[in-house]
């Protein structure tokens, strides 16, 4: 987002990355406090809230029982979708927000958009007429920078804490199959140790940076999101996508720099995020990590 420096502001943040001391007194590869809480929202099966300085993002999973003539040829079953509250940020009045959701929606589809992303997926597949999809949707509440590395851990905080109804299938005429609810309600928790987080890694000067300020932002020509799954704690993850923002041009050493920065970067998120998820295996409280 754009955000008037003066150019005394602007040599000032750009002389301080170069000295590896930032306004706030990080490191280039530091994120600020993170804080999560799930189960924010009654009205859905999962829901999540994260926060990354002035970044507040809301996150709701719903989940669909989807009807269809062969679910072996309906491949999604995570939807996601993006809203831009106007009051996150001016540039979002009107449809300002509506390129720049769409932007995001598609990273997050993008970096789900593999086979290990999700190891029991295959269970959303109930009978061959009938799955669950689930509906992600975003919502970003106020903008402070690193919408996309808020967004993903949404995301992945909100289907931990999503319940998916196990349903009962029996034969039904024509050889097809029904699904019943089951008395009780038995739910299932969808296995999110391996659901990819998004890195945000911005060149200052000659300085990769990840969580970026607005402030900082505005310092920045160009950026690459690193979206990447840990599949092992003792492996490295696994880029799932990258994607270039920004009006700027990288080079591809540079590039090849940001993006392990950027795995570098959800490999310790994510190890923090899974312990922080654990702590309660249900629900728990609003808490801050990466502190």
């Amino acid at each position: 987002m754009d955000l008037r420096l003066s150019d005394a502001e602007k040599v000032f943040i750009i002389h301080g990355v170069q000295e590896g001391v930032r306004n706030d007194g990080r490191s280039c590869g530091d994120y600020r406090p993170m804080w999560v809480e799930c189960g924010v929202l009654a009205t859905t099966d999962g829901s999540a809230r994260v926060r990354i300085g002035d970044t507040d993002v809301l996150c709701g999973v719903k989940c669909e029982l989807v009807e269809c003539e062969d679910t072996s040829k309906e491949t999604e079953r995570l939807m996601f979708s993006v809203d831009c509250s106007a009051n996150a940020s001016p540039q979002f009045i009107g449809k300002g927000g509506d390129d720049y959701a769409e932007e995001l929606a598609d990273a997050l589809h993008f970096s789900y958009d593999n086979d290990c992303s999700i190891p029991d997926i295959a269970k959303l597949t109930i009978t061959s007429t009938h799955y669950w999809r689930l509906n992600v949707d975003v919502v970003i509440l106020q903008y402070g920078g690193s919408i996309v590395d808020a967004a993903a851990v949404a995301a992945k905080a909100a289907l931990y804490d999503t319940e998916v109804v196990g349903l009962l299938t029996r034969r039904a005429d024509e050889k097809k199959m029904s699904v019943e609810l089951p008395e009780g309600g038995a739910t299932w928790r969808i296995d999110v140790s391996r659901a990819p987080l998004i890195s945000s890694v911005s060149k200052i000067g000659s300085i990769n940076v990840v969580d970026v300020t607005p402030q900082e932002e505005a310092c920045s020509f160009a950026a690459l999101w690193v979206g990447a799954s840990v599949q092992k704690a003792s492996a490295d993850p696994l880029v799932t996508m990258t994607r270039q923002t920004g009006g700027g041009s990288l080079d591809a050493a540079s590039i090849n720099d940001m993006v392990q920065m950027g795995v570098n970067a959800v490999a310790r998120l994510n190890s923090q995020l899974m312990e922080q998820l654990a702590v309660d295996n249900k629900r728990f409280p609003g808490q801050t990590f990466l502190s």
